[in-house]
């Protein structure tokens, strides 16, 4: 269904989605990213051309499209000072987690967007691992962020890792019967940031100069 410009009918839903930070993805987002992903389609031209009036442009990275800041004043540093102070916040939890599964489950291979599993698998194969169910407990206590919480049976532990990360976008669950989920296009931003992060010495540290490392680093973002 196109509206008398000839434009899809989530096409409203795509510009609020681009405006409000969304990193769209085939995986999250199969219908909205199917209009930006051709290059010379109606939506994706009409889409650019309304953010550019908004100062932001389209971007696209491994398949993931998103809305960047074009140019910058206060408003623009303050929205970066703010999705990098999200990131700094998530990475102990999403690090950790793609890490165990990881190493749980793919044999050492790197995750990317689109990588899925099964709950029932992952849980399986934690479980088998002394190391591996110590190190979900970790997960757990950060979703809570405490320190210490009381020992949770696995599934129970999993299963709050599984659904943190699936309210902040990180995750989806792309069936409900089998509760399998997927890395998405958020994810493959965030890997982006922490690449970035990681090539500058300690700007994931959280220690002495986190402050200063955090004040270069959204230098560097901008």
């Amino acid at each position: 269904m196109r509206d008398q410009d000839g434009l899809a009918a989530d096409f409203p839903q795509l510009i609020e989605a681009l405006l409000a930070g969304g990193a769209l993805c085939e995986y999250r987002h199969p219908r909205l990213h199917r209009l930006v992903c051709e290059p010379d389609s109606a939506e994706r031209l009409e889409a650019e051309r309304i953010l550019e009036r908004l100062g932001r442009v389209l971007r696209e990275s491994d398949g993931v499209y998103y809305a960047a800041f074009d140019g910058l004043d206060a408003s623009v540093e303050e929205a970066v000072s703010r999705q990098f102070t999200r990131y700094l916040d998530d990475e102990p939890l999403i690090t950790e987690f793609t890490e165990l599964l990881r190493q749980s489950l793919t044999g050492g291979e790197v995750l990317v967007a689109g990588d899925r599993f099964r709950f029932d698998a992952a849980l399986s194969r934690i479980t088998a691992s002394q190391a591996h169910r110590e190190s979900l407990q970790r997960l757990a206590a950060l979703v809570q962020r405490q320190g210490k919480v009381r020992d949770r049976s696995p599934d129970e532990a999993l299963r709050r890792v599984v659904n943190a990360l699936t309210d902040r976008g990180y995750l989806f669950e792309s069936s409900r019967e089998a509760q399998e989920y997927v890395l998405t296009g958020e994810y493959q931003l965030f890997a982006h940031w922490l690449a970035f992060a990681l090539d500058q010495e300690g700007f994931v540290d959280q220690g002495e100069d986190a402050e200063d490392n955090r004040a270069q680093a959204q230098e560097q973002l901008l």
